[in-house]
């Protein structure tokens, strides 16, 4: 392959890498807004329908606010809710009291009934019937509910998506002009290799 239709092959990969970039971009804004509207839908739910944990595909996330769980859980962890259809005696469960929620390991069932604990605690909760419980416990994010909880406000979510947004952009920019840098010296180098086997010919 000659010098030109290597400058010329550099360019073309160039502008896909200039395309890739864009086409990234955009997905990254996409996902923005989807979050955004999930996270929208959480407060809603929250604030209009009294519901502290929505689980509109059968998950949902609680976060720990107290030591009671310690040291399976502390305050702060994000834990990962999965609806079930039957809870038995040693499940840890996200059960509503009130527009409240607590994370607490089941101790006795009774029929309808269930009474529970948390594993710091001396004593147990009051019963209450098993139509409380939003779900189990299937995982946790150490120190991640904190946040969490701040992005479920409305400052906090339009702090989060402002951010992103200015990081993406300020890194599309940067990459968009170092790539039309790059290609305006391969359109100059081209240029001048034609001009070359242009001057050797004649």
């Amino acid at each position: 392959m000659t010098e030109t239709g290597q400058a010329e092959s550099k360019m073309a990969n160039s502008k896909t890498a200039l395309s890739r970039s864009i086409w990234i971009r955009r997905l990254v804004l996409a996902l923005l807004g989807l979050l955004m509207g999930l996270q929208i839908y959480f407060v809603n739910a929250g604030r209009v329908m009294g519901d502290p944990l929505p689980m509109p595909f059968g998950y949902g996330a609680a976060v720990v606010l107290s030591g009671s769980m310690e040291p399976t859980y502390s305050a702060g962890d994000l834990l990962i809710v999965k609806k079930m259809d039957h809870y038995q005696t040693g499940d840890i469960v996200v059960y509503q009291s009130g527009r409240s929620l607590v994370v607490h390991r089941i101790i006795d069932m009774n029929g309808e009934t269930v009474t529970t604990q948390g594993d710091a605690n001396n004593a147990p909760d009051e019963p209450f019937a098993v139509s409380q419980i939003k779900g189990i416990s299937v995982g946790s994010i150490p120190f991640v509910g904190t946040w969490f909880r701040i992005l479920k406000t409305p400052a906090g979510l339009m702090a989060a998506f402002l951010c992103t947004v200015f990081l993406t952009e300020v890194s599309f920019r940067k990459q968009s002009d170092a790539g039309a840098a790059e290609l305006e010296k391969l359109k100059e180098e081209i240029q001048r290799l034609k001009q070359d086997d242009g001057n050797t010919k004649g």
